[in-house]
């Protein structure tokens, strides 16, 4: 990892970049550290997707104004994503920020 990653230990593998998009493999938990780390080194704002499904686990995280809101959904433990209240505030984010519109304050 380069030297202004702080947050974790990171591990990034199979990194494939597209115009708009990033996509890597990485250790089986999600490591939003680092991906905050990267997207505030260079003024940027995200929004990941990540999943392990042999473990029943997945999330997304949005990261905008260095504030990073993320939910993990476990799939042994919740029957659907949309079970989780958080879920809702994520998706509108998300849905703001693909828009170009930024978030509400």
């Amino acid at each position: 990892m380069p030297d202004f990653v702080k947050g974790g230990t990171g591990y990034m593998e199979d990194i494939a970049v597209g115009p708009s998009w990033i996509s890597y493999e990485t250790n089986w938990v999600p490591n939003l550290e680092v991906l905050d780390d990267i997207a505030d080194h260079y003024g940027v704002d995200y929004i990941a997707w990540y999943q392990e499904p042999m473990a029943g686990l997945y999330g997304e995280a949005v990261r905008t104004a260095r504030e990073t809101q993320f939910i993990n959904i476990n799939t042994y433990t919740q029957k659907g994503r949309g079970n989780n209240p958080a879920f809702f505030d994520l998706k509108e984010l998300q849905a703001s920020l693909l828009m170009g519109q930024g978030p509400e304050r």
